[in-house]
């Protein structure tokens, strides 16, 4: 792959269906990417061997144990680093990113895992953020220009959406709606700008994925 069409896609637009959001503890929403997606951006653009990630550390921060209308149990927090170093053709690029995490649990080591598991996440996402909007730097945009279905080609050539973006829309998905939703306003728009082939590659995948999301 070229340095261009690395460049293009780490600086594509995140696709809409990759976007969550979640409320803080103040109740404001918050929009992120999940880890799934991230990590199969990273696969995509990079390759599976042209990347890797070291935690440079996870440690505890606070622990404490709360009382609730259930009963006692124990809550932590802890923090992380990591680094995500890529390589392409002799250049190696490197970011870093630090994530926090909490965890509850009657068990306090049901509660250490929940909170390591966590920051390690967010330090991830943290980390991969800084290589370009389609790994999650959009969403610290608060107009959140750069989320939408217009990306473009290896030449600049805007498009509805890649046939890459399209592939991990439906490989993405969690629920049918979410499958449907990918269908009408990715797939479908870009049936036209595919050849045979490409077309069949992406109506046998939206198939496959239907299948497992029904359990079938």
């Amino acid at each position: 792959m070229s340095d261009k069409k690395i460049t293009r896609l780490c600086h594509d637009r995140i696709p809409p269906h990759a976007v969550q959001q979640r409320k803080n503890s103040n109740g404001v929403a918050l929009s992120y990417a999940d880890q799934h997606y991230i990590i199969t951006r990273l696969n995509t653009i990079f390759g599976p061997l042209g990347w890797s990630s070291d935690t440079e550390y996870n440690k505890l921060v606070a622990e404490d144990m709360e009382q609730t209308s259930s009963g006692s149990r124990w809550a932590v927090s802890y923090e992380a680093k990591v680094t995500i170093t890529a390589r392409h053709g002799g250049v190696v690029v490197s970011h870093a990113g630090t994530g926090n995490g909490h965890g509850f649990g009657k068990r306090k080591g049901d509660a250490i895992e929940s909170a390591c598991k966590e920051a390690e996440t967010d330090a991830l996402k943290r980390a991969a953020r800084l290589f370009g909007p389609s790994l999650g730097l959009a969403l610290y945009d608060k107009e959140q220009e750069d989320v939408g279905k217009m990306l473009y080609d290896n030449e600049g050539t805007p498009l509805p959406i890649s046939v890459l973006n399209a592939r991990e829309a439906i490989s993405t998905c969690t629920t049918v709606t979410a499958l449907y939703d990918v269908l009408s306003d990715t797939v479908r728009p870009l049936a036209d700008l595919l050849d045979k082939d490409g077309a069949k590659e992406l109506q046998e995948l939206f198939k496959a994925k239907l299948k497992e999301l029904k359990g079938e």
